[in-house]
């Protein structure tokens, strides 16, 4: 996040990343926190622990260019995945990662005009395929940004509409501008309704599950 400050472990650190878990198999919700300087991954189990829990990295986290690295909520085992193969070496700021269809989306920025999405359509086996391409014709470019300043924060409609924000280096009315792609027409265009100082966008879906406490 930026700063130095304290980590729920209480462990000095300069950026970390939280996210939010459901274990399927005893419905609960877990928070999941990483930091970047090798300490490992802490866990909180909403309405059980008191304190966190640390999961060691069985490797160091090196070399973002070849693998992603991932935790099953229910076990807690770290596991490592290969990036699609594409022939060159991948620069971590030219992919993005969002969930499609309920698989793992692996969004690469080739060129200024190309756009390239491959899922992963088997996680134990590590099997990528390549569904999409996005490139822009003459036409459209002179509407869009150039495709490496674009960055995939969601998608929804299963998969259908990829969402991308554009990344300005100079935006006055600080104002974020969202870019729609359709993968069935093929086209993308501009998100009408300007939002202003967008940082993530989370996918919601309705759940009768219920927060568990230690007074239920």
């Amino acid at each position: 996040h930026g700063y130095h400050g304290r980590a729920p472990g209480r462990i000095l650190h300069t950026y970390c990343g939280s996210a939010l878990g459901f274990d399927p198999l005893t419905k609960v919700y877990k928070v999941v926190h990483i930091n970047n300087d090798g300490y490992g991954i802490e866990v909180f189990t909403i309405g059980s622990d008191k304190t966190w829990r640390k999961v060691p990295l069985p490797w160091p986290v090196e070399k973002p260019q070849k693998y992603i690295f991932s935790m099953d909520i229910s076990n807690e085992k770290v596991s490592k995945t290969k990036l699609p193969y594409i022939g060159k070496t991948i620069m971590k700021e030219h992919y993005d990662l969002v969930a499609m269809d309920e698989k793992l989306a692996f969004v690469y920025k080739g060129s200024e005009s190309k756009i390239d999405v491959w899922v992963l359509n088997d996680f134990g086996r590590q099997v990528w395929s390549m569904e999409h391409s996005i490139v822009a014709n003459w036409e459209a470019e002179k509407k869009l940004p150039q495709f490496m300043k674009l960055v995939a924060v969601a998608s929804w409609r299963n998969g259908e509409v990829i969402m991308f924000k554009a990344i300005e280096n100079f935006v006055w009315d600080h104002h974020d501008f969202i870019y729609l792609y359709d993968t069935k027409s093929k086209e993308m265009k501009e998100f009408k309704m300007k939002l202003q100082y967008v940082t993530k966008f989370i996918p919601h879906r309705s759940s009768l599950v219920s927060w568990r406490t230690e007074m239920d």
